[in-house]
């Protein structure tokens, strides 16, 4: 009997002590998250910033001509006289605002941010749906992983349907506040999605909001001519809450995907329909 009760003490000592590592670890991942986050953020957001900075600035004088005329064959000294400032001849060699991030990670294809939540993430890409699960910013392991595009996504105007995937933290980061909007007020009042990748920036409103088993739907990427209506007004039949749009023209959507426990393997769908083409 008293072997039988040490021995139950050192499984309950173990089981503790391996408890105690296993939340170690956890916390461990969310501070290193929150960490990489904070840091990308701040990186993203100097670059706007810088961006605007170096905004060229409209000419004095924008109707000005060159005080040296140029013919259509200029000779050897006419080129040799052209003023180096020009206007109207000059070239914007700005570098591309993201190239900090790009270098970073090469897998960096833009940000998103929806309103009304704390979702204002870069979005990375690889060539498969698993490599970003458990993977951060830097590639590093990390249980909170990345905000990640479907690797079968352009992230651009090629895309009939932006499909973007993110986990459902506890802690409320990542994808988590999209629960919000199965509240009909916070979907009827924080409509917007901004994605923006490397080049433009595009701006849709939400119009579907459902949760669904992993195994029961399949997602749209590609589309013919009517179809992407079709796909729209299905989406939009499937939503816990309806609300009237003044879209009659789908040009392209965006899906936001997190997991949900109203159902086996469930997933949280919040859609937005492209309202600045």
């Amino acid at each position: 009997m008293r072997y039988m009760k040490k021995t139950i003490r050192i499984i309950l000592i173990l089981a503790v002590a391996v408890s105690f590592v296993i939340i170690s670890i956890y916390i461990y991942n969310l501070l290193q998250n929150k960490r990489t986050t904070d840091e990308i953020q701040a990186i993203y957001d100097n670059m706007q910033q810088s961006s605007i900075n170096a905004e060229p600035k409209p000419s004095e004088t924008p109707d000005a001509k060159p005080e040296v005329e140029i013919s259509e064959t200029p000779s050897k000294e006419e080129v040799e006289t052209i003023p180096d400032n020009i206007t109207g001849y000059v070239i914007d060699l700005r570098k591309n605002p993201n190239s900090e991030l790009l270098a970073i990670n090469s897998d960096f294809v833009g940000w998103v941010k929806v309103e009304g939540t704390n979702v204002d993430y870069p979005v990375v890409k690889h060539s498969d749906n698993d490599f970003y699960l458990n993977r951060d910013f830097y590639k590093e392991d990390n249980i909170a992983g990345s905000i990640y595009m479907d690797y079968r996504n352009f992230g651009n105007k090629l895309d009939g349907n932006i499909v973007i995937y993110g986990h459902n933290m506890k802690n409320g980061t990542m994808f988590n506040s999209l629960n919000n909007y199965k509240d009909e007020g916070f979907f009827n009042d924080n409509m917007i999605i901004t994605f923006s990748n490397l080049y433009e920036t595009f701006e849709y409103e939400i119009f579907s909001v459902y949760w669904v088993s992993a195994d029961d739907y399949k997602l749209e990427f590609d589309f013919k001519s009517n179809d992407i209506n079709e796909y729209y007004n299905f989406l939009k039949s499937e939503s816990i809450f309806q609300r009237e749009s003044v879209i009659t023209d789908v040009n392209q959507i965006i899906t936001l995907a997190t997991c949900s426990y109203e159902v086996d393997n469930g997933r949280l769908m919040v859609h937005g329909v492209l309202i600045n083409n």
